[in-house]
């Protein structure tokens, strides 16, 4: 154990890494850590895709009426808000690899029990494995990947977790294609089995290629494992050390930035609190309202009534889209950071208005194909390059630092139980509007929602997330003193050097209680105590207080 000084700046964030580090080149080993991240993404997307196809054959063999396969397929989202709402204890308990393992057991629990259903109940329960796996993916993705990557390539290395997604929608679509021309009975179990192979790849790539995030390796006191992952992930020149230091300040700087905020906080706000959560719920919950889910879990039949018959072309087409909406993604990317959130998503908006009302005409005009087919490539490409990415990139943006990751679980629960209502009423509202009335009513609901982005969402691109803090509380006279103690400290701790004295040892089986960072600096006043204190166990107590206090 030794004791050593440091004059280091304060790097803010869970995974920041060093900024020096972002100059090199970046290992192979990040890509490849990266893409076996987002194969777990692409498991999501898949059981997303196929959904669309297995819906007439799986009606058919099972005589399911139109309510119990809307349920069923609308299940999806209900069962996936508690694999999100356990992920993060799990993630941080087991570590970020064995998380990935839980997923993929999960899905491959999940899959089993469908394709070996002989009834609606054993469906739902297979159903339910499979929704917890994939709430419980969604979450864990991005974080590897993030406290992986070094900061010059997180930000597009992330992505691959969305581009996962979908590629897994594609392929669903592509097996659905191969296996629609069998019996029904044959069909959807040969569609939903092929989603077991996913899973046991995963496993496999969890239990001997990727390896544990040296973040949670740091919290753990494994000072040894994450200096080993920290190399492998780095370009040779930069310091382990440094590396390691940096992490430290990052999740004591975080901490420092949350100590203080309970539930409390968000569920009973102050005024800029409310605003901040009314613009990124309403955000999170307008994603759902425009339709998405219920277009893509229901493509078949919706085709089907479009007056598109065979199943070659609705398969087809369905690829098409899956392509389409896979392009999308990096040209949304360079569109938000060329012309701004607020101009970006209203024109989404007023696109997918356009397109849905030509697809009620066509619906009411007795079935015009090509009109539907048009207005559909037309809706799904408005909702890729807008709606789609900015409902996850808004909150992110709007919500101030210290209620953050409270606020998008609430985000992320709001949009959850809006698709599972509107994914699970898709037949009965088109069997009581017609196929017709029913897009003409999305419509009317994506209208409603540009109004509410016109009248609520700030323009986010170019202002900082201090900035944002600021805003809310003037527009709404707010003087809360937990929002403008932490707005700027941020920028304050990423702008100076602390001295740190930091005492190690080096053994992953070490005793906890040495390992610490203790700011020294007058502004560590600002700070609460626990959040200078590092060790397994204090860390893990300080938590558990924080826990208590809410």
């Amino acid at each position: 154990m030794g004791s050593q000084q440091y004059g280091l700046p304060a790097m803010v964030g869970v995974a920041d890494g060093p900024a020096h580090a972002s100059s090199k080149a970046i290992p192979l080993a990040v890509y490849v850590f990266a893409g076996c991240a987002a194969l777990n993404s692409v498991c999501l997307g898949f059981d997303v895709g196929i959904n669309s196809a297995v819906g007439p054959s799986l009606k058919e063999d099972l005589s399911l009426n139109d309510v119990e396969l809307e349920i069923f397929i609308g299940s999806l989202d209900f069962f996936s808000i508690f694999g999100a709402m356990f992920a993060s204890t799990i993630s941080d308990r087991l570590g970020r690899r064995k998380a990935f393992a839980v997923a993929a057991i999960a899905f491959e629990v999940g899959v089993v029990g469908l394709v070996t259903s002989t009834s609606y109940n054993w469906l739902m329960l297979g159903r339910g494995f499979l929704g917890f796996g994939v709430g419980f993916g969604l979450a864990a993705d991005p974080v590897y990947i993030a406290e992986i990557a070094p900061p010059k390539r997180r930000g597009e290395l992330v992505t691959w977790s969305e581009l996962g997604i979908n590629v897994g929608i594609l392929l669903g679509f592509i097996v659905g294609y191969c296996f629609a021309d069998l019996p029904a009975g044959m069909a959807w179990r040969a569609m939903f089995g092929v989603g077991m192979l996913l899973p046991i790849v995963m496993l496999a790539l969890v239990k001997f290629v990727m390896p544990e995030s040296p973040r949670w390796l740091i919290l753990k006191g494994r000072y040894d494992e994450a200096a080993d992952v920290i190399r492998l992930v780095n370009h040779p020149g930069v310091s382990v050390q440094q590396v390691m230091d940096e992490i430290r300040l990052g999740i004591a700087a975080e901490f420092a930035v949350t100590a203080k905020v309970s539930w409390r906080t968000v569920l009973c706000p102050s005024p800029a609190v409310k605003r901040m959560l009314v613009v990124a719920v309403g955000v999170g919950v307008s994603q759902q309202l425009s339709g998405i889910d219920p277009v893509l879990y229901f493509l078949v039949f919706v085709l089907r009534e479009a007056g598109i018959r065979d199943t070659s072309s609705q398969f087809g087409f369905m690829i098409l889209l899956g392509c389409l909406k896979l392009l999308m993604i990096p040209i949304a990317g360079r569109l938000f950071d060329k012309y701004g959130r607020r101009p970006l998503m209203l024109a989404s908006c007023v696109s997918m208005i356009a397109a849905l009302l030509l697809m009620s005409v066509s619906f009411f005009a007795g079935g015009i194909p090509a009109l539907a087919l048009t207005a559909l490539i037309g809706y799904m490409c408005a909702f890729s390059v807008g709606m789609g990415p900015g409902a996850w990139l808004i909150p992110s943006e709007v919500l101030a630092t210290s209620i953050r990751a409270k606020g998008m679980t609430l985000v992320t629960i709001a949009n959850r139980v809006t698709a599972t209502i509107l994914a699970s009423s898709v037949l009965s509202l088109a069997n009581l509007l017609s196929w017709g009335g029913f897009f003409l009513f999305l419509a009317l609901l994506v209208f409603l929602i540009t109004i509410f982005i016109y009248t609520t969402l700030p323009e986010t691109k170019g202002r900082s997330l201090e900035e944002l803090t600021e805003y809310f509380c003037q527009i709404t006279e707010d003087k809360a003193e937990f929002l403008s103690e932490f707005a700027n400290q941020p920028a304050e701790l990423a702008s100076e050097s602390f001295d740190f004295e930091i005492c190690e040892d080096q053994s992953p089986n070490a005793a906890p209680s040495p390992a610490r960072v203790r700011v020294k600096s007058p502004t560590a006043a600002s700070f609460p105590a626990q959040a200078v204190v590092f060790g397994k166990s204090e860390l893990e107590l300080a938590e558990q207080e924080q826990q208590s206090r809410a």
